[in-house]
């Protein structure tokens, strides 16, 4: 089993490093509870609706023969589409508890709604927040803030992305119609926050669940690219009024290849 923390202390602020570092005030405090794995509010981000009409109303007998063939393939395109939409809606209505018969787990991760359920989560989740290399406020002066522990080392996630400029490189070696190359690189992740108040949060999660947050900090963002930079990593940018991720899906979807095994079938 791997006992290693979420939170990795590779990377450590300079002490010349101007910023203004504090412990977790308790208004900002909060408690560890645990958050729901279930999607209520995905029905209302990503609505989906369907009311089939009859088929007499919709298709017409005109007695032609490419009347029929167009009315059978539009037929078989609504059915289609009304199963594609009974699989959405399935997968939103999918209760997250634990099954209570070995049968009934296989069944459930094996169904193509479990799958597109994870998917959704995963979308919804990711959507939260931006993995950035270069600072996206380069014209302007902006605190942000950082997590830490142990006063001056910062708290990180493993976080993979891809390098598309070798990917890019090595596509030039080979000829049109080989197979794709997919380069991708796990590096060290800076949990940066663009609000104050959101940061003491997720920091109280953290330390609620044993990863070891102690306080935030606010530093310019221009360092923290600059840090980042340096030391070969990269920000995890969570914007204000977005929700993040609990930490435990935080670390899986950080960590997460970005193209799945199905996605690599379809290209070979």
């Amino acid at each position: 089993m791997d006992s290693l923390s979420l939170i990795s202390p590779s990377i450590v602020l300079p002490p010349t490093n101007p910023l203004r570092h504090q412990r977790r005030r308790r208004r900002f405090t909060v408690s560890p509870s645990p958050i729901p794995h279930r999607l209520p509010c995905l029905s209302s981000l990503l609505p989906v609706s369907y009311s089939p009409e009859p088929s007499g109303r919709r298709f017409t007998a005109r007695g032609a023969a490419g009347d029929e063939n167009d009315g059978v393939e539009s037929g078989k395109e609504e059915r289609e589409s009304e199963e594609e939409v009974e699989e959405v809606e399935r997968a939103l209505r999918m209760e997250g508890g634990i099954p209570g018969t070995s049968n009934e787990f296989v069944e459930r991760v094996s169904s193509r709604a479990y799958d597109m359920r994870r998917s959704l989560q995963q979308t919804f989740e990711s959507s939260s927040y931006d993995v950035l290399e270069t600072n996206p406020w380069r014209e302007t002066s902006k605190p942000v803030y950082v997590l830490t522990h142990r006063e001056n080392q910062l708290c990180t996630m493993k976080t993979r992305t891809n390098r598309s400029e070798v990917e890019r490189e090595l596509g030039l070696l080979f000829s049109k119609g080989e197979n794709q190359m997919r380069v991708e690189d796990v590096r060290e992740g800076v949990l940066v926050f663009e609000d104050e108040k959101e940061a003491a949060n997720y920091c109280g999660l953290l330390e609620g669940g044993g990863q070891g947050c102690e306080g935030i900090a606010e530093i310019e963002a221009s360092s923290v690219f600059d840090l980042c930079r340096r030391m070969g990593a990269l920000a995890v940018l969570f914007r204000r009024g977005r929700t993040p991720p609990v930490p435990e899906n935080l670390d899986f979807n950080l960590r997460a290849r970005k193209q799945s095994l199905e996605d690599q079938e379809d290209i070979i």
